[in-house]
Order: C-alpha cells, then structure tokens, then sequence
C-alpha cells in the first residue's frame, strides 16, 4: 500500500515479432510495455494477454500494468513482468473499479512471472474489479525462488472467483521453489470471499471498519492445510469510521467454509488502534477445529 503507484500511460504497443511465445500470450492482440518503458495501461476491450514486460532471457524489472476504466480481458492473461530465462523483480499489476477480469485463462494474473530465475518484490494490488481465476505475487518455477511478493485486497476489489497465491509454480513439470520467504496478503479495508488463499507466509489486516460478528476475509474452497504456516499479523491494525469497537465485541479475520487450513491462535499477532488516541487490548480465538479465527475485544483505553 505505500509503494508508489505505477505512472498510467495512454497508449499500448501491439506485440509483434516474438518468438518462443509462452502459452499463455498465443492468439489474440497480445500487447505489452515493451515499447513503453515497460509501462501499460489498459483501458476498453482486450481480447489477449497484456503485460508490462515481455523477455525471453534477461531481468523483467520495475515493471507494470494498469488495468482501469471498465477494462475487460478476454482469453488472456495480465503479467507485471514476464521473463523465461532471467528474474522477475519489483514488478506490478493494478487493478482498477469497474474492471471485469473474468474471462481470463488458465495461468490469469501474475506481478511478475519467471520459469528459471527469481521472483522477488513484485506485486498485485487489487482496488477494484471483478478477477476470476487464479491471482498470484508471482510466479515461480521449480528450483526457483520466491520472496517479498505480495497481493493486496482494497475498496471494491471482488475476488470471490478468485484463488489467491502469495506465489505460484509456473510450468507443466511440477516441482517446487528452493526458497520462499515474505510472501503477504494484505487486507486493507477491504471485506469479502475468495476461493482459496495459498502459498503466504503473513496475511497482513491494516485499516479495518470495526463491524462486530462480521467477517473480513471468508475462504469458501480451500483445502486442509492450505494456511499451516501463515502468520497473521494486526500489528498494523487501524480502525477506521467513526464505530469505537466495544469491550466483548468481536469479528471474524479468517474463515474457511469447507476445510480446516491449519491456522491456530498461537499464529495470530497484534493489537489494534483508533487514530491516535485509542487503544485496545484484545484476544485471539480458533474455533471450528481451524476454519474461524476470532479477534475479541478484552479493554479499551487511552493511548499514553
């Protein structure tokens, strides 16, 4: 949320004359930031895959795609960043209101995508926009590695259609990175469903509208073990709107409808202020044999 939002550019350039193209850039006007200075905004129809960096070998870096005004992506794909050969580094994809995702492809959306390198910093933040498919920081290929990517959830982003991944494997073969670490989700006033959340290692609550037995972040698909060694962090945790949550309220921050994810109380940290005047003391409670976890209101006091 405090990196600085990728410049937006008024012109895409058509891809042409690559070769060796992945699957997931075949047919369509595929475009890209290749003459952009690896900047693309895309706004309207597209029917193909977009994205901010095209390489066979090489780095893709600091790279982005802007999706915005009611931007609709047909069998394609959006990458930050893309590279066979080389690493995937600081790249970002944004998703802007009214932006309809849905009829993306297989692999979908991806900060920045490496099969032989490393993906590192990149990132996916999600304002707005409807995304079904699979959403992920980065993809990764088998002895690769993954570290610092991040999805972000704010405003209006609808990603119930959606599978969430801190990182994804790239390429048919299977397999598994060498190294990930500092993979995040981050909620940021935001509420709602997604299919499943993977492959994180923090999912990191910031601003929160208190709004007692409700519910931030619900998992409607996931699978037994899908969150076992994901920390949840609301260190950060400000409560915003003008509700003073009350001592014995409490809401939900994780719920998985289908399968216990393996989260328990003791992954759970931090403590949450209104402003700078008011504080909480609070607890944390995993109930439903892991799939609810609870953020309970113990005392309410006065900042120092």
């Amino acid at each position: 949320m405090d990196r600085k939002w990728a410049a937006r550019l008024a012109a895409a350039a058509l891809l042409a004359g690559l070769t060796g193209v992945p699957s997931f850039m075949a047919g369509g006007a595929n475009y890209t930031g290749n003459d952009n200075n690896g900047t693309l905004t895309v706004s309207g129809t597209v029917e193909g895959s977009v994205g901010g960096w095209y390489l066979m070998s090489g780095d893709a870096e600091n790279r982005s795609v802007t999706a915005e005004n009611k931007t609709k992506i047909i069998n394609g794909n959006i990458f930050g960043g893309y590279t066979s050969d080389g690493d995937a580094l600081r790249n970002t994809v944004i998703v802007g209101r009214g932006t309809d995702l849905t009829g993306l492809s297989d692999t979908a959306l991806f900060g920045g995508y490496t099969e032989n390198g490393t993906a590192r910093d990149n990132e996916v933040l999600l304002y707005g926009g409807r995304i079904k498919g699979d959403v992920a920081g980065a993809g990764v290929g088998d002895g690769g590695t993954a570290v610092g990517n991040t999805v972000t959830l704010t405003g209006e982003a609808d990603v119930s259609e959606a599978a969430l991944y801190g990182w994804k494997l790239t390429g048919e073969k299977g397999g598994t990175p060498a190294e990930t670490a500092d993979n995040d989700l981050i909620i940021a006033d935001w509420a709602g469903a997604t299919q499943s959340a993977k492959h994180f290692d923090t999912i990191r609550f910031q601003g929160v509208t208190w709004d007692p037995g409700g519910t931030l972040l619900t998992i409607t698909n996931g699978a037994e073990g899908d969150l076992e060694n994901t920390k949840i962090d609301a260190g950060h945790v400000v409560i915003l709107g003008g509700r003073t949550p009350q001592t014995g309220e409490s809401m939900t921050f994780v719920k998985d409808e289908t399968a216990d994810t393996g989260l328990s109380e003791e992954q759970a940290a931090g403590g949450i202020s209104q402003g700078v005047v008011t504080a909480y003391t609070a607890e944390w409670d995993m109930q439903e044999a892991g799939k609810t976890l609870n953020y309970t209101i113990t005392g309410v006091f006065l900042n120092a």
